[in-house]
């Protein structure tokens, strides 16, 4: 398996060497590219991932009062995990709902896993929480519960962002 620095460097030599056969070509026949034997394909991947403590209060949107489940909790900590997935995606996009007769904990819960959250700032330092979801066709580790129901919106105060970690992968080879 090659490293990425080797593959760097095979790359700028091949790129310097065709430029110089370009310029200046040697005495002896030069292979055009169609007659060139097949060669090894280089592939790589490329995955990033960024985890995020995130500590908010929640608000009813109709009455503007602290939501119910507030003054029991107080507040809450959630872990957003953000990672790109590529094979056989379907892209679904959900607005964060509650009603006040629904534990928080079970929408957390049910929210939990692979997920995209894009946060929407509005008055008065509240923000709504918008959660794109990803869920494949097939039974992977991808694949989201789609039967909760959530009818009724309400808005996030932000406390407090923590960033956890923020890592990428590069795996490159050939074969």
């Amino acid at each position: 398996m090659a490293s990425f620095g080797h593959l760097l460097l095979l790359l700028i030599l091949s790129i310097t060497t065709a430029i110089g056969m370009a310029t200046n070509p040697p005495p002896s026949r030069v292979l055009k590219w169609t007659e060139l034997p097949e060669v090894s394909k280089v592939y790589g991947q490329l995955s990033a991932q960024f985890v995020c403590q995130v500590m908010v209060a929640w608000y009813n949107h109709q009455n503007a009062k602290p939501f119910k489940y507030a003054e029991e909790i107080g507040s809450l900590s959630m872990s957003l995990s953000m990672r790109p997935m590529y094979n056989g995606l379907r892209i679904c996009q959900a607005y964060t709902r509650v009603v006040e007769t629904t534990n928080i904990w079970g929408i957390v819960h049910t929210y939990t896993g692979r997920f995209i959250a894009t946060m929407r700032f509005g008055e008065s330092n509240f923000m709504s929480l918008v959660v794109t979801t990803l869920a494949t066709h097939s039974n992977t580790p991808l694949g989201f519960d789609f039967h909760r129901v959530i009818p009724e919106s309400f808005s996030l105060r932000i406390l407090e962002i923590k960033p956890i970690m923020f890592g990428a992968t590069i795996k490159t080879g050939l074969k």
